[in-house]
């Protein structure tokens, strides 16, 4: 009875850890709320404008399966800098560059981690790297269209938290929604 008890928990632990597959807006046209899936397509979570209204952009809520957590701006002087927070681990993250939203410097449980946008002819990928190494890559599904991302992993997947701060800056920066 211990060891089906003890399968089932590590089943259910598994499927927690499943990393994010592709993420698209609820919406069409309204970049407040995401919708994101796992590698089967199964509904994993969303990543919401926590208010909807006056262009208030500064405040997310962000669940991935039954963890809650919540992604906001650091100081409102500052509408680039920004804290991602999930299952008691803290991600900040903010431009390389000032007010240049292209490259930017992620501090979290794996160290520092870069993420920087490209745009070619089929559209924009953002890539993860730490060092030279890139972890993952996240590009739009469909050619000039910026609702729908697809995430590929070159390495074992980063912690959720991390990969919901890559997901929003994916998801804010990308395009001028605002």
């Amino acid at each position: 009875m211990l060891r089906l008890l003890l399968c089932c928990f590590l089943g259910m632990a598994s499927l927690a850890a499943q990393p994010i597959h592709f993420f698209e807006t609820a919406y069409e046209g309204d970049p407040r709320d995401w919708i994101l899936y796992d590698t089967t397509e199964s509904h994993l979570g969303m990543l919401r404008a926590r208010w909807g209204f006056d262009g208030d952009w500064s405040q997310w809520d962000l669940r991935i399966g039954e963890s809650s957590g919540a992604i906001q701006q650091r100081w409102r002087e500052q509408p680039h800098h920004w804290e991602c927070r999930l299952m008691d681990t803290l991600v900040s993250f903010q431009p390389v560059w000032q007010d240049q939203t292209d490259a930017w410097r992620l501090e979290g449980p794996e160290g520092t981690l870069h993420y920087r946008r490209e745009q070619d002819s089929d559209g924009i990928r953002w890539t993860l790297v730490q060092g030279q190494d890139p972890w993952l890559v996240v590009f739009n599904t469909y050619y000039d269209d910026y609702s729908a991302w697809t995430v590929a992993f070159l390495q074992p997947a980063p912690s959720p938290t991390t990969q919901c701060a890559a997901l929003f800056l994916t998801a804010h920066y990308s395009v001028s929604w605002r």
